[in-house]
Protein backbone atom coordinates (compact mmCIF):
# COMPACT_ATOMS: atom_id res chain seq x y z
CA UNK A 1 0.00 0.00 0.00
CA UNK A 2 1.54 3.53 -0.68
CA UNK A 3 1.92 6.30 1.15
CA UNK A 4 -1.33 8.24 -0.55
CA UNK A 5 -3.39 5.17 0.14
CA UNK A 6 -2.24 4.82 4.00
CA UNK A 7 -3.04 8.50 4.77
CA UNK A 8 -6.73 8.00 3.14
CA UNK A 9 -7.13 5.29 5.06
CA UNK A 10 -5.77 6.87 8.10
CA UNK A 11 -8.37 9.46 8.35
CA UNK A 12 -11.04 7.55 7.17
CA UNK A 13 -9.85 4.74 9.98
CA UNK A 14 -10.54 8.44 12.44
CA UNK A 15 -13.77 9.15 10.73
CA UNK A 16 -14.97 5.83 11.09
CA UNK A 17 -14.33 5.77 15.01
CA UNK A 18 -15.83 9.26 15.69
CA UNK A 19 -18.52 9.32 13.22
CA UNK A 20 -22.39 7.58 13.45
CA UNK A 21 -23.14 8.56 9.93
CA UNK A 22 -23.57 6.10 7.60
CA UNK A 23 -21.82 8.03 4.81
CA UNK A 24 -18.78 9.22 6.78
CA UNK A 25 -17.02 7.50 3.80
CA UNK A 26 -17.47 10.81 1.82
CA UNK A 27 -16.84 12.98 5.07
CA UNK A 28 -13.49 11.28 5.05
CA UNK A 29 -12.87 11.44 1.36
CA UNK A 30 -13.56 15.10 1.40
CA UNK A 31 -11.04 16.14 4.41
CA UNK A 32 -9.15 13.86 2.45
CA UNK A 33 -9.14 15.91 -0.36
CA UNK A 34 -8.65 19.12 1.21
CA UNK A 35 -5.14 17.99 3.10
CA UNK A 36 -4.06 16.69 -0.57
CA UNK A 37 -5.19 20.78 -1.79
CA UNK A 38 -3.70 22.47 0.84
CA UNK A 39 -0.48 20.63 0.13
CA UNK A 40 -0.32 20.35 -3.98
CA UNK A 41 -1.82 24.52 -4.09
CA UNK A 42 0.83 25.46 -1.12
CA UNK A 43 3.66 23.48 -2.91
CA UNK A 44 2.62 24.84 -6.35
CA UNK A 45 2.50 28.59 -4.60
CA UNK A 46 6.12 28.20 -3.05
CA UNK A 47 7.44 26.53 -6.53
CA UNK A 48 5.97 29.41 -8.39
CA UNK A 49 7.59 32.16 -5.92
CA UNK A 50 11.18 30.49 -6.87
CA UNK A 51 10.43 30.95 -10.16
CA UNK A 52 8.96 34.87 -10.03
CA UNK A 53 5.99 33.97 -11.33
CA UNK A 54 3.52 33.53 -9.01
CA UNK A 55 0.97 35.65 -10.53
CA UNK A 56 0.23 32.46 -12.90
CA UNK A 57 -1.67 30.77 -10.09
CA UNK A 58 -3.38 33.93 -8.23
CA UNK A 59 -4.29 36.21 -11.48
CA UNK A 60 -6.70 33.25 -12.46
CA UNK A 61 -9.65 32.12 -10.79
CA UNK A 62 -9.69 29.16 -13.07
CA UNK A 63 -6.35 28.48 -13.43
CA UNK A 64 -6.72 28.16 -9.20
CA UNK A 65 -9.78 26.14 -8.79
CA UNK A 66 -8.90 23.40 -11.59
CA UNK A 67 -6.36 21.29 -9.88
CA UNK A 68 -8.65 21.39 -6.64
CA UNK A 69 -12.04 20.19 -8.19
CA UNK A 70 -9.64 17.69 -10.33
CA UNK A 71 -8.09 16.39 -6.85
CA UNK A 72 -11.49 15.97 -5.40
CA UNK A 73 -13.07 14.04 -8.41
CA UNK A 74 -10.16 11.60 -9.03
CA UNK A 75 -10.09 10.95 -4.76
CA UNK A 76 -13.86 10.30 -4.92
CA UNK A 77 -13.81 7.68 -7.97
CA UNK A 78 -10.61 6.29 -6.11
CA UNK A 79 -11.88 5.89 -2.57
CA UNK A 80 -16.11 5.82 -3.01
CA UNK A 81 -16.46 2.47 -4.36
CA UNK A 82 -17.73 0.76 -1.56
CA UNK A 83 -15.68 -3.19 -2.52
CA UNK A 84 -12.43 -1.43 -3.41
CA UNK A 85 -12.99 0.74 -0.36
CA UNK A 86 -13.25 -2.21 1.96
CA UNK A 87 -10.98 -4.40 0.21
CA UNK A 88 -7.93 -1.42 0.73
CA UNK A 89 -8.95 -0.76 4.61
CA UNK A 90 -8.46 -4.59 5.19
CA UNK A 91 -5.05 -3.93 3.99
CA UNK A 92 -4.70 -0.83 5.61
CA UNK A 93 -5.59 -3.06 8.64
CA UNK A 94 -2.77 -5.27 8.03
CA UNK A 95 0.17 -2.50 6.79
CA UNK A 96 -1.27 -0.37 9.98
CA UNK A 97 2.00 0.96 12.65
CA UNK A 98 2.52 3.61 15.06
CA UNK A 99 5.43 5.04 12.64
CA UNK A 100 3.21 5.19 9.42
CA UNK A 101 -0.02 6.75 11.60
CA UNK A 102 2.42 9.58 12.87
CA UNK A 103 3.93 10.36 9.81
CA UNK A 104 0.39 10.84 8.16
CA UNK A 105 -0.35 12.88 10.54
CA UNK A 106 2.74 15.08 10.39
CA UNK A 107 2.17 15.18 6.60
CA UNK A 108 -1.65 16.15 7.49
CA UNK A 109 -0.63 18.79 9.51
CA UNK A 110 2.18 19.78 7.28
CA UNK A 111 -0.43 20.58 4.32
CA UNK A 112 -2.34 22.64 6.29
CA UNK A 113 0.89 24.97 7.45
CA UNK A 114 2.01 25.17 3.61
CA UNK A 115 -0.83 26.51 2.90
CA UNK A 116 -1.17 29.06 5.21
CA UNK A 117 2.22 30.29 4.73
CA UNK A 118 1.07 30.51 0.92
CA UNK A 119 -1.60 32.49 1.95
CA UNK A 120 0.27 35.10 3.81
CA UNK A 121 2.91 35.30 0.95
CA UNK A 122 -0.29 35.29 -1.53
CA UNK A 123 -1.78 38.24 0.30
CA UNK A 124 1.64 40.31 0.10
CA UNK A 125 1.61 39.58 -3.52
CA UNK A 126 -2.27 41.07 -4.10
CA UNK A 127 -1.48 43.55 -2.04
CA UNK A 128 1.71 44.65 -3.78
Amino acid sequence: MNWYFYWYFTIYSIYKRLSWDKHFDIFATSMFSLFVNCLFIGSLGFVLCLFDNQGLLMDSFVRFATPIMMIFVVNYFIFLPKQKQLMLYDLYKEKQSTARDVFTVFISILSIVVIILYGIKAHYYLNS
